[in-house]
């Protein structure tokens, strides 16, 4: 379940895990592909189920995946058609998921620009300007895309933290986050059952897996209800769509906001007369699709503020990544530390060890104070509305103390989980309070410790293999072209942001179609695919080594620097320019302690960084295995240049509404094999269609913004909110007159499209922080369920289940929790309570 917690207490996983970021969108954020995938599950589930119906399931949601990945590049294309001076991805995100239309700023400079088209000659420079600007604002609507879905990322991430039995980030095609499971009185219930049993977990194992069962169970049974709600509010206004990344229109509060409730009830009687009413009718149902999509802007806002306050603290306290609480720099102890770390930077060359070992101790003691917060913080309350972190020690065994990142019974393994790291100080103070006191407790939490360790590692076994399945898909598709270039992967290399690529790319898809009567040119185009990815490797190489040299003090690992954006990052370009202006002025200096010092903290800096980057990895490498594990029929790509995860079909009501059709006929013993395969089929065929549609929609914004790339900071351009951007579309209008000369106004029109990018990277990283929060809390409610396999339920996010609010599933949780005291003992009941649990949320 959701810890209570401070805005802090996310800030690392919402960054790190940008969701959701670029590569891997969700196609199952799709009503229809969720519906389709929820079917297939259940087929699979029902022992009756025959073989036919089970493929004929998986052809339906494949054959759907690929419907949306060809809509989505669809999409993409005719944005860029429309805004032919961006290119078809903004920073890696598609043109098709930036709200290029409704951005305000961006639409402002796009009518500045249409007047300069008429005398593109002779208005060059301000063209050139504007489009610039109009690139920057692209950018910047696709940073606060990625931002936004790195938050939303991360709070799945961390309902599933602590929910480890909880295998995905969604259930049911529904987020983690938006589950509530934390809110859901029974699921709470189950779930403090599920940690008392963990005192004696290996008397209890069985008792565990069946209270885990019954917390999956309730998990999906709210993924259901949250679906069904969904569904019925889409039914009864269809001209009403969820803006994209957004959470569920119940996770809004749309149904009960006062606003939309009146309108509503305006369009009901002016639909007594529809041809009568026609023009006030669409005029109520725009005003009804403006009121969501201020609904889930200010969402977005909510989410991203504290975010981004947290974020300002971690990058004060770099060394007490993951976690900072607003009152350790207030901390006496820790500022002890501080000032000790500050005596030790004046000579960094001879300190070097205990420097780190200060930092180190501040890691710790920032761990500490955090849980101290926590303990002083727990409020009283009724069981049957407790959050499951805020039950007393006695009752459930959580102390939330912390002492260090390993523990002995896991063989000295270092988990920098902040979930995980929670427990471990659990343990350490009941250890130190009295070992034999709270044997019993002690037993459940290393029980907790176990579980979340089995799960972090389960889900890098299967971040790796969906890793290799792209790169073997990418291989496949391009036989041609070899595994690396310039030492660098090929799967690594921006060949689908680049348009000379792209459009070599389908010229040959057109050529193949018959490749003997065009074996000629069918070579030539391969060539020139070969050739151009040759180039961008060439410009990463180069970029690499360039950056290589500038930083040589810079040294993080296996993540690239030219994906880290450090030279445009606002802190970490100021240190460097410090730096530089020091060697420029004084050049002995170059080597002295200031020196270092400065060195020193851009390391820090870029370590963060690469600490997000890589994690923003793992997040999206897991989004593509949650859907492969569950549709395994699914393409990579269901259109081409559309990944499958990147479609976002769970947020399609139709795909969801297939996939738990599937998911049911699979659990149905009765089922053919003829109604899974066509069930399949279904879903396959609509994924398709919302992938399409996507990839059209980025396309079209990048035709209407052609200063930008399809995608901005990895967030395809039909993701970011461009058209609502006031601040964007004001820049849009500086733009539109100075195309009317590009060429004489090609310096303001440069000024003009690099303040666009830059505002599309803002938007980019607010959608990447929104996203990132959110899959963090649908992670964390599935770390305390370790038994809900993914992170939603029947498509509906662990987070908005309400799952610790719900007093049947927390009574089972409860249940599970004290059977854990005895996890051997009572295997077999846990695993019944378990069941039951899992049941629960169908």
């Amino acid at each position: 379940m959701r810890p209570t917690r401070t805005s802090s207490s996310r800030s690392c996983r919402r960054s790190r895990c940008r969701g959701c970021r670029s590569r891997r969108p969700s196609s199952s954020r799709t009503p229809s592909f969720r519906t389709l995938a929820n079917e297939l599950v259940d087929l699979r589930r029902n022992p009756e189920a025959s073989p036919q119906a089970l493929r004929a399931a998986e052809a339906a949601l494949a054959d759907h995946a690929a419907e949306v990945a060809a809509a989505k590049l669809r999409a993409t294309e005719e944005a860029q058609a429309h805004y032919p001076f961006l290119s078809k991805r903004v920073a890696g995100v598609p043109l098709s998921e930036l709200p290029l239309a409704q951005d305000e700023l961006f639409q402002a400079l796009v009518a500045q620009r249409a007047p300069l088209l008429r005398e593109p000659e002779a208005n060059a420079q301000p063209l050139r300007a504007v489009e610039d600007q109009l690139r920057n604002r692209a950018a910047v609507l696709a940073d606060a895309k990625e931002k936004l879905d790195a938050i939303h990322a991360a709070d799945s991430d961390e309902v599933r933290a602590h929910n480890p039995f909880l295998p995905h980030s969604d259930v049911r095609g529904v987020p983690l986050r938006e589950l509530g499971l934390s809110q859901d009185a029974e699921y709470v219930d189950k779930w403090l059952d599920r940690l008392r049993l963990m005192e004696h977990p290996e008397e209890n194992r069985p008792a565990i897996q069946a209270v885990e069962g019954a917390l999956r169970d309730r998990a999906e049974e709210l993924a259901r209800d949250k679906l069904r709600a969904e569904d019925e509010l889409l039914a009864k206004h269809p001209f009403v769509a969820r803006p994209p990344g957004a959470p569920l229109l119940a996770s809004l509060g749309v149904p009960v906001d006062e606003q939309f409730r009146q309108m509503a009830q305006e369009h009901a009687a002016l639909a007594e007369e529809p041809v009568r009413n026609a023009e006030p009718l669409r005029a109520v149902e725009k005003a009804m699709q403006a009121r969501v999509a201020a609904l889930a802007a200010a969402d977005a806002e909510e989410t991203l503020k504290p975010a981004e306050a947290a974020r300002v603290l971690v990058r004060e306290h770099l060394m007490c990544v993951p976690y900072v609480h607003p009152d350790v720099p207030k901390d006496a102890i820790f500022s002890e530390l501080a000032e000790k770390r500050d005596a030790l930077l004046s000579d960094l060359e001879r300190n070097a060890a205990p420097l780190r070992a200060v930092e180190e101790e501040m890691h710790e003691r920032a761990v500490q104070v955090a849980a101290q917060h926590k303990r002083r913080t727990r409020p009283e309350r009724r069981l049957s509305t407790v959050q499951m972190t805020d039950v007393e020690p006695e009752k459930a065994g959580e102390v939330r103390e912390q002492e260090a990142d390993t523990a002995p019974l896991l063989s000295g393994t270092e988990v920098r989980d902040p979930y995980y790291q929670e427990l471990v100080a659990l343990r350490a103070s009941l250890v130190e309070a009295g070992p034999r006191r709270y044997a019993d407790t002690i037993r459940a939490v290393e029980e907790q410790m176990k579980d979340r360790a089995v799960q972090l590692h389960r889900d890098n076994e299967r971040a790796a293999a969906a890793r290799e399945r792209v790169r073997d898909a990418l291989l496949e598709q391009y036989p041609f072209l070899p595994k690396d270039l310039h030492g660098i992967p090929l799967e690594d290399l921006p060949l689908r942001d680049d348009d000379e690529f792209v459009d070599a790319e389908q010229e040959r898809a057109r050529l193949a179609a018959e490749p003997v009567r065009n074996a000629e040119t069918l070579r030539a185009a391969e060539d020139r695919m070969r050739a151009r990815a040759g180039k961008v490797a060439d410009v990463a190489a180069a970029t690499e080594e360039a950056l290589r040299e500038r930083l040589p003090f810079v040294e993080v690992g296996k993540v690239p620097l030219r994906s880290m954006g450090l030279e445009s990052w606002p802190e970490f370009a100021a240190l460097l320019a410090q730096l530089e202006e020091l060697a420029k002025d004084h050049p002995a200096a170059a080597k002295g302690p200031e020196a270092r010092r400065l060195e020193k903290a851009m390391v820090d800096l870029a370590k963060l960084r690469a600490y997000d980057e890589a994690a923003a990895t793992q997040c999206d490498a897991m989004k593509e295995a949650d859907l492969h594990e569950r549709f395994p029929f699914l393409p990579e790509e269901p259109v081409p240049g559309m990944p499958l995860a990147e479609a976002e079909l769970v947020a399609d009501p139709e795909f969801r509404t297939l996939a738990n059709e599937l998911v049911d006929l699979r659990r149905n013993p009765e089922a053919s094999p003829q109604a899974l395969r066509a069930a399949e089929a279904a879903l396959a065929d609509h994924a398709a269609e919302v992938a399409a549609a996507k990839l059209r929609a980025t396309e079209e914004a990048q035709a209407h913004y052609p200063f930008l790339s399809k995608r901005v900071a990895g967030v395809p351009l039909s993701e970011l909110p461009l058209a609502q951007d006031e601040l964007f579309q004001a820049l849009v209008a500086q733009r539109a007159p100075l195309l009317r000369e590009p060429e004489a106004n090609a310096q303001p029109l440069r000024a003009v499209e690099d303040q666009l990018r830059n505002r599309a990277a803002v938007l980019a990283d607010a959608k990447e922080k929104l996203d990132a929060i959110h899959a963090a809390d649908s992670d964390e409610v599935r770390a305390h369920n370790p038994f809900l396999p993914h992170s939603d339920v029947r498509g509906v996010p662990l987070r908005e289940l309400g799952l610790s609010q719900d007093a049947e599933y927390v009574d089972k949780w409860v249940d599970r929790l004290r059977l854990m005291e005895h996890p051997e003992e009572n295997r077999p009941a846990i695993q019944a309570v378990e069941g039951a649990l899992r049941d629960g949320q169908v």
